[in-house]
């Protein structure tokens, strides 16, 4: 088994052949007489490959509910249906990571080093109203996003 699992290590980390790394995995769980634990601990190793190089989630539930499915009522199915229950947060996290936000800049002082008085680069004393007011906007927003987060849970 070591082997086997060794070579789609190599397939999929060194030479990034998810395909590849998949069939050999394929191989080694339609091979008789391989034990349970074994199994189940190369399709879970295939999750976490569709997961990190594929970043395709549906391949790693479609994998781990093969675990469900081929050891029910085991604690191999049990950790299995615990991860599948993760997916969705591993979702967001890839998308989140594929789609990155955008940060406005504001041009700022133009030739700084042939200024003749460097004062107009300090920044103005903020508002203390306006702050605080900023502050509450922030906190209320945070507040509704967990709200709406343990609300959807």
């Amino acid at each position: 088994m070591t082997g086997q699992l060794l070579l789609a290590e190599i397939l999929v980390q060194d030479l990034n052949d998810l395909a590849g790394a998949r069939l050999t995995i394929e191989r080694l769980v339609g091979q008789p007489g391989r034990a349970p634990t074994e199994i189940a601990s190369a399709l879970t190793q295939l999750a976490d490959w569709h997961l990190k190089y594929g970043q395709d989630t549906e391949a790693a539930r479609a994998t781990l509910t093969r675990i469900t499915e081929m050891f029910p009522n085991t604690p191999m199915s049990l950790h299995a249906a615990e991860r599948i229950a993760h997916l969705s947060g591993t979702e967001r996290r890839i998308r989140a990571a594929a789609a990155p936000q955008t940060v406005q800049l504001h041009p700022g002082a133009q030739n700084i080093g042939l200024m003749d008085d460097s004062a107009a680069l300090v920044p103005a004393e903020p508002d203390s109203g306006q702050l605080a007011g900023n502050t509450c906007a922030n906190w209320s927003s945070i507040r509704s996003t967990a709200r709406r987060e343990r609300n959807w849970r």
